[in-house]
Formats: C-alpha cells, structure tokens, sequence
C-alpha cells in the first residue's frame, strides 16, 4: 500500500470518530465538532496524519522482509520467476550409435535479435537413431490393441527397449489417456518384426517424480512435494513422460536384427474412447523438458558504504531480456588503498546461510550479502536490491569496492513469442555424438512471483503444514491452490483450478502394514481420495493428477514408513491404486 493511501485513510480515520470522542469528552465539542478555518489547524491535522501514515507504511515495509527470509530459507519458488518451459526433440545424426544428451545441455532461439532465449535440458537423454514413424488404434479377433512402429537407418540401434522413452504430449487430450492406458490398463506387450512375434512383459513407470527429473532447481533442504505440485500446475507436458522396463537384456535375436523396422502391439484390458483419434505423432521418442534458465554475470556493483542497499541489475544494454532467477555468486575484489594495483578476491557468503561461527572460529573475512525483492507498480516486474554486511567496514570508509554478481536468469516473456522449431541453436555441447535439438512445443510463459500480502498467509499456512493436514479436503485444496501459480496470474486458469478442485469430496485414512522387502514389515497409511471425474477434461487427466499427488502424499510419510494411495472416481466407482511409496519425511 502506497504512502498516498494511508495518508488519506488516516485523514478518514480522523474525520470519522471526531464523534464519537466528542460524545466521550463534552466539555471540548466546541473544539472538535465545529468547523475550522484556521489553516495552521489543518496542517497539524495533516502533519499527524503524514506521520502515522509514513509509520504504517514501515511497518508494512519492514514486514515482508521478514517473511521474504524466512520464504527464501524454506520455500524459495515463491521468491522466484517461473520460467518459460518446453520439449526438446533430439535427432541423432551420422551415428548407428545412441548418444547422450546430458543434464543442463544449452540450446538457444535460431534468431538473429539479442538477447538469445537459452534453455536447458532439464533430464539427461539418451537419444537413440530411431523414430517412431507410424502409431495406430487397431482390432482383430482378440480385441483393441496399440500398434508402434519404429523405424532406423542400419542396423538395430538397440539389444533391449530398457532406454527407451516415451512422451505422449503432442495432444494433451490424446496424450492423458493415453498416459492412463499404458500406465493402469495395459495387458501384454509383444514386439513384432517381420511378422514374428516376441512376447515381452514390458512395464511403464511415469518420469519426473525423482530429484534427478526436476524441471526446476529446488534446494535440498525443501520437500520433493512441492517442487512435483509446482511442476504439475504450471507444465503438465513435464510429466507426460513414460519409462519402459523388462528382463530380457537381449530381446531381439541375431538372426532378426537386419532389418529396418520393428513394431510394438501393445493390448489393454477395456477399450479406448471411441471419440479418441490416434495420431502417427501423438507418441514420440527421444524427447526432454527444457527450461529459460542460464548463467549470467551481471553488471558490477560499485560499494561505497555510503548505502543501505544497491540495485541489482543483470544487464543494462538488455534491460527487458534479463529477469534475475537467483542469484549464486557474490565476489569482491578489493584494493587495500586507491593507489594500489594488486587486488585480492574475496566471497560474500548468503546473511541467512547460518555460518557466521564458521567463518569467526576460523579467523575468515567476515563478509555477507542480504537479498531483498520488491515489485515495480506500473510494469509488475521484480526489482532485486543487495545489502552489504563487512566485518572490518572501519577498514574501507572512502574506499570504493567493486562486486561481482553471477546469477541464473530467464529471459522474461521473450520465448512465449517463440514458435515451434525456433529453438534448435546447441550452445553448450554436452553430448556424446552430434545431435540435432529443435523445440517440438511452444515454450511457455514466464509466471512472475506475487509480493503482496497473499506471502504472509502462505507462510503462515506453510509452517503449520503436515500430513494431518492433508486429510481434510478444504485443506488439501488449498493447498494444492496455493501451487497453482497459472490460477494466481489468470482468471480463467484461476476458475478451471477451483472447477478440478471442486470434485474432491471425501479422503479417508487408516494405519496398515505391508511386507515392503526381504518379508519385511513396515507400518504406514493407505489413504483413499474420492474424486469426480466430470470436473477434468479426461479421465486421463484426473490418473495425472492422482499419480502425482500419490508422490506428494509420500513425502509427508516419515522414514521407515509407506504410503499408499487409492483415488476413488466417483462417476464411474473405478478404483486406481498406484505403487507403495517409502516415506521421505524426516522427523528431524
């Protein structure tokens, strides 16, 4: 709230109980209730109203600071921009061989204006010189089934389909029962070349709910569950992602590998919508998430001492191209004097990074860096602003220090006004063979963090969060809402949220044990979610939506301890069970 507005609710406050004190003090009414002319009088009034307004408006102030330290310490992605995200497709060329796209590969827009967009691969991908070329709905007298066909140049790429990756996001509808089918009601698989049949007892497992899969950086010390719920709301094609697993090290023979093309019959225990149009490109291979998110040096901060605090500014020729993510590196490098020459190089450490004893008991520098963020009121952007803590500052009065700032930036909205295949520049080559990358979705836009006063209540209902909380539906969704970051900037995201959010209508818990491994026994909770389906797109999209939330639950689950979820559709009394979760939560 601006100064202007409590300057003007305080001349409101006055103005509307001079009443009410008048009735407690009859023998003043003449000097309250009458009308004044005297302007000395309405300036004091004035002047008292400016004072207790500019008092309010610190307290204001210095409040969120508070809450935006604690926030940083626990849950920094609600400090923090949301990055623009997409699919990358990889593309093996003149190789017979898979190559491995790792973790955090660059890649950049192919345009010729500046800044470049960046992204980063958020999984390592072990692309394969294969493609699926061709994927079909069929019957014959044994029923449905699903039919891939994969194709390569020479030789089988591949002894096993251990390595490969399906993604199922070109059509989101498609790809959510599609994600349903093989994950709940696939029935045999058989792998087909030449019209020989191989059976395989190939199994799906869903991708993004390890640490390793992350499509954004989240500190160690931060629950897995928040980060999943984060991912799930503002990127959904994230998790449209389906691993392959079987026993046989060797399922192709010898004798069958000379060939160009093998299929996948793949038959399920009910039947695909009949409205449902499987397309040849509606399951891909090959494929990884990517993030805006890059390192970059910023411009240098002069320290004079003669501030409280300097703005952070990642680049002034590009202003409208650099958003500040984090920020990872602060360095000095001081001159003892101005004549000097030789400079020494030293580290600012985090204010709130717990390791002032460390650096005293070890006679170090004692040097450290504040982080505060504020919100621009006409353009909405965040301004990030660094304060300074020395412990020799008598040494450098009159003495200028120049700071170096490294941060992990985004490049604000520019990608949202990219289009498929704009993003194919490698930048960084982190691969093990040539590989083509090219974006085979539109990137997303850029979420900016909300600075107002929806953090105090955040905080609050974070800190008194736990698994008992979960089991009440009111509760658990706000919870869940309160990760919706899309519903948080639009309004018609903000009313498809609360429409899904709408169908939980009952959860029930109890204790149980289960014989976990080696016949041992754990103790844990099954909890069942009563859930409509008629407020999703699909049924696919609710099995999303309970698998994640079957990994969120899991993490509220002490160590040593399971958790199993059942959600209940309660439109068609279908049961969906997924696998029992070892519990994550530490008690201390």
């Amino acid at each position: 709230m601006s100064l202007e507005r409590h300057f003007q609710d305080e001349i409101t406050f006055i103005k509307s109980t001079v009443q009410d004190f008048a009735d407690a003090h009859p023998q003043l009414p003449q000097f309250i209730i009458e009308e004044s002319t005297d302007p000395d009088v309405e300036r004091l009034l004035d002047g008292l109203a400016f004072l207790t307004g500019t008092l309010k408006a610190k307290l204001e102030q210095d409040f969120p600071e508070l809450v935006q330290s604690l926030l940083m310490l626990l849950w920094p992605n609600y400090l923090r921009p949301t990055p623009s995200m997409t699919i990358l497709n990889a593309s093996v060329t003149g190789s017979d061989n898979p190559t491995l796209v790792t973790k955090g590969t660059v890649v950049s827009d192919n345009s010729l204006e500046q800044p470049a967009c960046t992204f980063r691969s958020c999984r390592d991908l072990l692309a394969h010189p294969l493609n699926i070329t061709n994927t079909t709905l069929s019957r014959d007298i044994d029923g449905e089934f699903l039919f891939i066909t994969f194709s390569f140049k020479n030789n089988l790429p591949i002894k096993n389909l251990n390595q490969l990756q399906l993604y199922l996001g070109s059509d989101n509808h498609i790809g959510y029962q599609l994600y349903l089918m093989l994950s709940h009601y696939m029935q045999s698989t058989v792998v087909v070349i030449n019209e020989v049949e191989l059976p395989v007892n190939l199994k799906f497992s869903p991708v993004g709910m390890t640490h390793s899969d992350a499509m954004l950086p989240y500190p160690a010390n931060t629950n897995l569950g928040n980060r999943l719920l984060q991912e799930y709301f503002c990127f959904p094609e994230g998790f449209l992602f389906l691993n392959m697993h079987h026993n046989e090290q060797n399922l192709f023979p010898a004798n069958l590998q000379n060939n160009t093309t093998f299929g996948l019959k793949i038959r399920f225990t009910r039947s695909f919508p009949k409205n449902l149009k499987i397309r040849k490109d509606s399951i891909r291979i090959n494929c990884v998430p990517a993030v805006n998110l890059f390192q970059h040096d910023g411009e240098p901060v002069i320290l004079t001492g003669k501030k409280t605090q300097y703005p952070l500014v990642p680049s002034y020729k590009y202003p409208d191209g650099f958003e500040i993510f984090s920020v990872e590196h602060v360095e000095s490098c001081r001159r003892h004097n101005r004549s000097s020459k030789n400079s020494n190089e030293y580290t600012f450490l985090p204010f709130d990074s717990f390791e002032h004893q460390i650096q005293f008991d070890k006679n170090y520098q004692r040097l450290y860096y504040n982080i505060k963020q504020t919100q621009d009121v006409t353009s909405r952007h965040i301004r990030h602003w660094i304060s300074f803590v020395r412990g020799d500052e008598e040494l450098w009065q009159d003495i200028d220090e120049t700071i170096s700032v490294r941060y992990i930036c985004t490049n604000k909205d520019l990608p949202s006004h990219l289009r498929i295949g704009d993003i194919s520049t490698l930048v960084s080559k982190k691969t093990t063979g040539s590989v083509l990358l090219t974006n085979i979705t539109r990137p997303t836009m850029q979420l900016l963090p909300m600075l107002d006063e929806s953090q105090y209540w955040t905080t609050i209902s974070k800190l008194a969060q736990n698994y008992k909380s979960l089991l009440n539906p009111d509760s658990l969704k706000q919870i869940l809402l309160s990760y919706d970051f899309p519903a948080m900037h639009n309004r018609q995201s903000e009313k498809s949220a609360l429409k899904k959010l709408s169908g939980i209508q009952k959860i029930e818990t109890q204790q149980a044990e289960r014989k976990i491994a080696n016949g041992l026994v754990v103790r844990g909770s099954e909890t069942s979610l009563y859930i409509k389906q008629s407020v999703f797109n699909s049924e696919g999209e609710l099995y999303l939506f309970g698998t994640v939330l079957a990994q969120f639950f899991s993490q509220y689950a002490t160590l040593n301890s399971f958790h199993l979820l059942t959600m209940v559709n309660t439109d068609n009394q279908e049961r969906y069970t997924w696998p029992v979760n070892i519990g994550q939560h530490s008690l201390i």
